[in-house]
């Protein structure tokens, strides 16, 4: 009777054993296929933050300072509490964005030397940059032949060639017009005295096929074609520039003295310049004696003459 009760507790137990695994695995199952796993708790209780006050003993009416007070080992609920997320500031527009454009500064020369940026182009700040000395006032005619021993160093410019002293101007000057869009156009700067007795003879020729005589011939061709040792293209300070059917012409009378040229052979002045009216020819003197000569109205002669200065 003993032997049959102990089979009957021990088959009771085994039941209450595999009935508890049964639980278990049905829990287990039933975990795993809603995607329950560890990794949860932990993003849970990250996302929920601290555990209330509460929650971890400490009162609900307790103060800042006694917080800060709170046994080693205990965590501060104040201090580690996750600071929300940065929104970035969303920078406000500038002065680059408004709906009116900046101003443009048109470059004047790709070799503009600095100090005249953004300037407006006047006389006065242009004259302490522009070359100046009396090799600038050197007078070249048929009473002033060209002296033996002159030289002169050349740089390029345009389609031609200027003394190498000049050549920053002559450019600041054809783009200042280009700008005003009155561009001009070079058409002889620098010539060799073989070109110029060229020239010359070329001009002395079709006087002598009109049947002229050859002292009568070369004072007719002088008039028009200097020769040569008395032309002021040998010094490299002279322009030739085309003015017909164009508004050049008016643009440098009004700028040309701004960079220190003249209008060398002016209208009425043939009888003391011994050339006729020329209004292609621009010759440089500089800033100061090309502001005089204009407002004078004396050519090149008139005005050494009253300065009392003798062409080196």
């Amino acid at each position: 009777m003993k032997s049959n009760r102990a089979r009957y507790c021990r088959s009771i137990q085994l039941l209450h054993l595999v009935s508890i695994f049964l639980y278990c695995a049905f829990i287990v199952i039933l975990l795993s296929s809603c995607g329950y796993s560890r990794e949860d708790d932990v993003d849970a209780s990250v996302s929920r933050g601290p555990l209330p006050l509460e929650s971890q003993g400490v009162p609900l009416n307790t103060s800042e300072a006694d917080i800060e007070a709170l046994p080693q080992g205990m965590e501060n609920p104040m201090s580690s509490a996750p600071s929300p997320q940065a929104i970035p500031e969303i920078p406000e527009p500038s002065d680059e964005c408004s709906e009116t454009p900046p101003s443009i500064v048109l470059p004047s020369s790709p070799n503009q030397q600095p100090g005249l940026k953004n300037q407006e182009i006047t006389s006065e700040n242009l004259e302490n940059e522009i070359p100046m000395g009396d090799w600038a006032l050197i007078l070249v005619n048929s009473t002033h032949p060209i002296p033996e021993d002159f030289s002169v160093v050349l740089a390029d410019f345009e389609s031609g060639k200027v003394d190498a002293r000049i050549a920053e101007t002559c450019k600041r000057m054809f783009d200042h017009a280009r700008r005003d869009g009155h561009p001009l156009q070079l058409v002889v700067a620098h010539r060799t005295y073989e070109k110029q007795n060229q020239l010359f003879e070329k001009k002395v020729q079709s006087y002598l096929d009109k049947g002229y005589s050859r002292a009568r011939a070369e004072a007719e061709a002088a008039k028009h074609t200097a020769r040569p040792n008395t032309s002021e293209h040998q010094t490299g300070l002279a322009l030739d520039i085309e003015t017909t059917n164009t508004n050049a012409f008016p643009w440098l009378i009004e700028h040309a003295h701004e960079y220190g040229f003249i209008l060398r052979y002016p209208e009425g002045k043939t009888d003391i310049t011994g050339i006729i009216y020329e209004p292609w020819h621009w010759r440089f003197v500089g800033v100061e004696a090309a502001r005089y000569i204009k407002e004078s109205g004396q050519c090149l002669e008139e005005y050494l003459e009253e300065m009392n200065l003798t062409s080196p």
